[in-house]
């Protein structure tokens, strides 16, 4: 989360930081993800705001630039700074020559032009299907080069064409020639001009990699790929092992997971999080997984034997809701037998949308800074035998569990600054399905590296796809 308080209702770090820079400014930082120095300014991608701010870097004051900062408003439109809209803004390039902004409009997947003399917004390029979840740019002479997180590509755009320079768009790690290469969600980029290649960050696969092109960008406006190399000296970690199951066993029957992260959040890397956790829960529960990003597809879940919810709709209208298809589809699911698990987030969705709430049976209330804590597991909960306490990284949720006599809470969180105790994971049968619910999972490491943490959402799953045992 974007917040340092316990709920997102107090005030956040970043409007305390935007009161210390801002010079008496009526606009407050949203949630910044990326900045760009321009002529004495640092710009601002205020992914929250929807805009583009301006740090002026001598004065220490900042001020809107481009989009709606002050009322956040999103949506599409060009036309002068004070007028045009984006909707999730994200990555910044100056271009040396000129001096204009190239912005990864993520929310239109379009590419965006800041005409920094004429103070004129002009869309570059868009592409619904190519370039999903644009978020980093990178600018030469003639050409630009995009990384879309949701495509899983890396893209350049000459002014005519938008080709595909490097990724498969599989999920997952492969160097090779261009076709044959894999990323885990490339995110920012820079071009290297001394070494002709492209630098990218590798986020799900905690690597640098690097783009070869075959002629220098300045000197033509199509510059093919030759190789994607693995650019060793830049390497943080191994090529990512799989992790067993929660019973070492590998002989379960497959199952048919949708893994669903949605559209609107803003706080958490769904998109992400969302092909790591489908990579994870493929390779140690033998399974067959669907990542969703339109609740439209609960209305039909046919096939499936779990929905595993990881969102963030918080931000959104009345905390987002379903249409009444989808929670009729997703509940008449669990009821009939199907399994449910939320995660982390799952317990701020569509908490104005009657029986979803009741069905999770825990509310958000808020949640601490980030930091690090203790987990505690009851080891006699026949779910959690053989488990082992452990220490995570995180942001410790207070949720509120609706009917305490409903679910089973093995597992707790342990707060160091106030020694509170809080609910880490609840369970319990609805209808003849079964809900499991994991407060944990804010951060990217827990997802690709932290064997306790993907213990329990196998334990999770492996819950809500059991058949229930007989009645008594």
């Amino acid at each position: 989360s974007s917040s340092s308080s316990n709920s997102r209702g107090g005030k956040t770090k970043q409007e305390k930081d935007s009161r210390e820079y801002g010079g008496g400014a009526s606009y407050a930082l949203g949630y910044p993800v990326a900045l760009a120095v321009w002529q004495g300014q640092a710009l601002v991608s205020d992914r929250g705001r929807n805009c583009i701010a301006a740090l002026d870097l001598v004065r220490h004051s900042l001020q809107p630039w481009a989009g709606q900062c002050v009322s956040g408003r999103a949506g599409y439109a060009d036309g002068p700074f004070e007028e045009a809209l984006f909707s999730g803004p994200w990555g910044l390039s100056v271009h040396a020559n000129t001096g204009n902004v190239f912005v990864a409009d993520s929310g239109n997947n379009c590419i965006r032009l800041l005409n920094m003399k004429k103070t004129f917004v002009s869309t570059v390029v868009c592409d619904n299907e190519k370039m999903r979840l644009p978020v980093s740019v990178a600018s030469a002479e003639n050409i630009i080069y995009i990384s879309a997180l949701e495509s899983n590509q890396i893209l350049s755009f000459d002014g005519n064409d938008l080709k595909v320079l490097a990724g498969s768009g599989v999920w997952g790690y492969a160097d090779g020639p261009a076709a044959q290469a894999a990323f885990r969600g490339p995110r920012g980029m820079q071009l290297d001009s001394t070494q002709n290649r492209l630098i990218v960050a590798d986020l799900g696969n905690n690597m640098l990699r690097a783009v070869q092109l075959n002629t220098p960008p300045s000197q033509t406006a199509s510059a093919a790929l030759d190789d994607l190399a693995w650019l060793t000296p830049y390497v943080h970690v191994a090529a990512p092992t799989a992790v067993s199951n929660a019973s070492g066993s590998t002989d379960q029957k497959e199952i048919n997971v949708m893994v669903f992260v949605g559209e609107a959040g803003i706080y958490h890397d769904h998109v992400v999080n969302g092909g790591l956790l489908a990579d994870d829960i493929a390779t140690a529960m033998n399974a067959k997984v669907t990542v969703e990003r339109k609740a439209a597809a609960f209305a039909n879940l046919k096939g499936f034997d779990a929905v595993l919810l990881y969102a963030d709709t918080y931000s959104t209208a009345n905390h987002g809701s379903l249409a009444p298809s989808e929670v009729e589809g997703l509940l008449d699911f669990v009821a009939r037998g199907g399994g449910f698990v939320g995660l982390h987030t799952a317990c701020a969705c569509y908490q104005n949308t009657s029986g979803f709430v009741e069905m999770l049976n825990v509310n958000f209330s808020g949640h601490s800074p980030y930091m690090d804590f203790a987990v505690r597991i009851n080891t006699s909960d026949p779910n959690f035998h053989h488990a082992h306490d452990f220490v995570v990284a995180d942001e410790l949720y207070t949720p509120t569990v609706l009917n305490a006599s409903l679910s089973v809470v093995p597992v707790h969180s342990l707060n160091p600054q106030t020694g509170g105790v809080q609910p880490a994971v609840l369970y319990h049968p609805y209808g003849n399905g079964r809900v499991f619910y994991l407060a944990l999972g804010h951060d990217l490491a827990e997802f690709s590296d932290n064997p306790s943490f993907l213990d329990i959402l196998h334990r999770g799953l492996k819950y809500v796809t059991s058949p229930p045992p007989p009645p008594p």
